[in-house]
């Protein structure tokens, strides 16, 4: 059996759902094209429906033409196709300003038809590229193992079971099948950063330190993403000690973990929460967590750390005024980590309710004093309630203790 059918067949085997449809992104050149005879050779032996799905970019005169004889192929082959032509965009950033717009495709026809998976064509020269090109950018850690052959992108499922395949492989391939893909030109033009590495970079690397640079960049990828799932286990099992509550979660004791694991956990809750969190934020966090820094806050979009010695919250939005409707009221004596938790003290209808601003200075320095002997952290201070009568402080919801203060 041929390395390219074992490859994709192995694959299939390994994850199809017998009887499920799959959707193949067919942009017509070699490797996407190289895909589809081989899941039509898998077809043989495995059960799935295969549909074909094209995005016409319309940025080059021929693609309209294309995208009509990939349309009249499908009719050949008996599958079904479904096309989009997007409007022509100029500006900054446009490989991936088109991608968000194809994958948005996809997602229509996955909301529409079902499928198992989206299946691209990448390889393991695409791997290389992307290792390289994300190793220059500085990606976070869980970014620098690349593509990946299985992969989740909102609700879309993408597959790519070329990934151990060279483009080489591929073309020998086609050759053999006796199938022409696209020659689309914008992957020869050097503006693009994709053509360049693969004309440019790529050949004066291989120059200096000998062929085969590529394929040392593909293995690269796969041992970070080895890694990246070992420091998975490990953010999960940080994730598991956070204490949540309506505005965030804190998590204590964060200076026990490794410095790599706090790190990695660090960079994918920010990602997770549409957050960026710089390098250089981020070690200064590493930094102050270290050193269990008794007040210290660092803002990173819509996410607010903030430390206190022994404990590190992580604010999703700004704690309101208190409204005692929103807040779930405890019989007993609550403190700081019940209010976090969105309860706080019951006290009898006659008592008033002050925040910390609202009482005098001298109330304000002595209940100040209070909270700090109980270590209570400086920024709920004036977050909860303090129930008075008359001058007399009667209660409050962060230490749990008794209070009379005048």
């Amino acid at each position: 059996m041929e390395k390219p059918i074992k490859c994709v067949r192995d694959f299939l085997t390994l994850n199809l759902i017998p009887g499920k449809r799959l959707l193949l992104a067919l942009s017509g050149g070699g490797d996407s094209l190289a895909l589809l005879y081989l899941l039509i050779e898998c077809q043989e032996k495995l059960d799935f429906e295969l549909h074909i799905a094209h995005v016409d970019h319309a940025w080059r005169e021929e693609s309209e033409r294309e995208a009509a004889l990939l349309d009249r192929l499908a009719k050949h082959l008996k599958l079904p196709f479904h096309q989009k032509r997007l409007s022509p965009m100029i500006g900054s950033n446009l490989e991936d300003r088109y991608r968000e717009k194809r994958y948005a495709y996809f997602q229509e026809l996955q909301e529409k038809w079902g499928f198992q998976a989206v299946l691209l064509g990448h390889h393991a020269d695409d791997q290389g590229e992307t290792v390289l090109k994300r190793i220059c950018e500085g990606a976070r850690l869980g970014g620098l193992g690349g593509l990946k052959a299985k992969t989740e992108r909102g609700n879309l499922t993408l597959w790519r079971p070329l990934l151990p395949m060279r483009k080489a492989e591929l073309l020998i391939y086609l050759n053999r099948k006796k199938l022409e893909p696209f020659d689309d030109w914008t992957n020869f033009d050097l503006r693009y950063l994709r053509p360049r590495m693969r004309q440019k970079i790529f050949p004066e690397l291989e120059k200096q330190f000998g062929k085969g640079i590529g394929r040392n960049f593909h293995r690269l990828g796969l041992l970070f993403q080895e890694i990246a799932q070992y420091l998975d286990e490990k953010k999960e099992a940080i994730m598991q000690k956070l204490v949540q509550g309506p505005y965030g979660a804190y998590l204590e004791h964060p200076s026990k973990y490794p410095v790599l694991e706090m790190r990695y956990f660090l960079e994918e809750a920010a990602r997770a929460s549409h957050a960026h969190l710089s390098q250089d934020s981020c070690e200064i966090l590493l930094r102050l967590i270290a050193i269990n820094a008794p007040k210290a806050e660092i803002q990173a979009g819509p996410l607010t750390y903030i430390l206190n010695k022994d404990y590190l919250f992580v604010l999703k939005s700004e704690i309101p005024p208190f409204d005692r409707s929103l807040w779930k009221e405890k019989g007993e004596p609550s403190n700081w980590k019940d209010f976090w938790k969105g309860s706080c003290l019951t006290t009898p209808s006659h008592y008033q309710m002050k925040l910390l601003d609202e009482l005098t200075p001298i109330l304000r320095k002595k209940m100040k004093k209070w909270y700090a002997k109980h270590q209570v952290p400086p920024f709920l201070h004036d977050k909860a309630p303090i129930f008075v009568i008359g001058s007399k402080i009667v209660g409050e919801c962060l230490t749990g203790r008794s209070v009379s203060i005048t």
